[in-house]
């Protein structure tokens, strides 16, 4: 059986960055997720180990983690493109920071780094392994996600969290 959150339990809360944070279920209390605080009270009741996004403001359930997208390129792969016509400037992308944050607004994480891929002159000229890590990258900073983990031995030893003023 599959252990659920019940309320007033202590949950370890682990980022896609890997950082963790070490938060109480409260029902009806707010958990803060990069400058945004949203209600806590989907994460109760549900198993460990659930994977949450953040999604217009509430977290919602998905099937699958995005760290646990694993993109495998042939190592005897011989890439088309080279990076060495790139220039690193800040014209390469055709939107403006305000309109940026007006489509973080409006459309979701995924549309908005397709939107961003879309709009950049250098990413098509890019080898393959530049652009997943471009995509990496937009994912990390765009997408917020979360997965509820049960506070354990091994789990806070990985964490760098204090524990009784020893950290």
């Amino acid at each position: 059986m599959i252990p659920l959150v019940k309320p007033h339990d202590r949950i370890l809360i682990a980022f896609l960055d890997g950082s963790y944070s070490m938060v109480h279920a409260h029902p009806n209390s707010n958990l803060r997720l990069n400058k945004v605080y949203v209600p806590i009270d989907p994460i109760i009741g549900r198993p460990y180990g659930t994977v949450f996004r953040l999604i217009n403001g509430s977290l919602v359930e998905v099937e699958y983690s995005l760290a646990d997208e694993r993109t495998e390129l042939d190592s005897n792969h011989v890439p088309s493109n080279d990076n060495s016509n790139l220039f690193a400037k800040n014209s390469a992308q055709k939107l403006t920071q305000a309109e940026i944050e007006e489509l973080k607004k409006t459309v979701s994480g995924d549309e908005l780094i397709s939107l961003l891929a879309a709009n950049s002159t250098t990413f098509t000229t890019k080898t393959e392994y530049s652009q997943e890590k471009y995509l990496k990258k937009k994912r990390k900073h765009h997408i917020i996600e979360i997965r509820i983990l049960k506070p354990s031995a091994l789990s806070m030893s990985r964490s760098a969290l204090p524990l009784l003023n020893c950290r």
